[in-house]
């Protein structure tokens, strides 16, 4: 049977929002959980790709920070794919970004995305509950895809501070839910994303 593993992160803000213009909640409109799937025997192929290219990729911002081991650096999306950097530096950025994106399809990978619209009611706003439903959501459009293609699913997330409430919900989604999720072999595993290459990319 096909095992896929599966790695996710948050995007957006989890926090609440009005408009782009309200003196607090401006940050993002939506919250999501998205990443890569990737069949299991190509995972340690895209790790060794993913570090020869962040160092090639990223190395002069490495050397400039007195990196001398790409093993255990990061720089988080976040801060690498910003509007003055698209700006500043949209051929490269481009160019790295679709070499990834190439290489992830070439060893049978996928990215993936779930994302929710957040309502500007700050009062009503529960973020634990936002971020429970996304991932709830997720998890069942993954057990539909595994179930579509006979295989299983191995989940890894970048660490969190709610761990352990993630963890459970998975684990009660997999093992207590009348429509249970079939297809994960485990729980979620979370990891220190600058020690995992596969979760590096995220």
């Amino acid at each position: 049977m096909k095992l896929y593993c599966v790695y996710i992160d948050e995007f957006g803000h989890v926090g609440p929002f009005v408009s782009r213009d309200h003196p607090r909640y401006n940050t993002s409109p939506i919250f999501g959980l998205g990443g890569i799937l990737v069949p299991s025997e190509e995972v340690r192929n895209l790790g060794e790709f993913f570090l020869a290219h962040k160092a090639r990729f990223l190395g002069q911002e490495m050397r400039a920070h007195g990196v001398t081991d790409p093993l255990t650096w990061e720089k988080k999306g976040s801060a690498l794919y910003t509007a003055q950097n698209y700006t500043k530096y949209r051929r490269p950025l481009t160019d790295g970004t679709r070499r990834l994106l190439n290489r992830l399809r070439d060893f049978g990978g996928r990215t993936l995305y779930l994302g929710q619209k957040k309502t500007p009611v700050v009062d009503a706003f529960d973020p634990k509950e936002l971020y429970r439903s996304t991932l709830e959501l997720l998890l069942r459009k993954l057990d539909e895809f595994a179930a579509s293609e006979g295989a299983q699913l191995l989940l890894v997330m970048d660490e969190h501070q709610d761990r352990d409430a993630w963890v459970d919900q998975a684990a009660r989604m997999m093992y207590q839910n009348a429509d249970k999720l079939r297809h994960f072999i485990e729980p979620p595993y979370q990891v220190e994303s600058h020690r995992y290459q596969t979760v590096c990319v995220l």
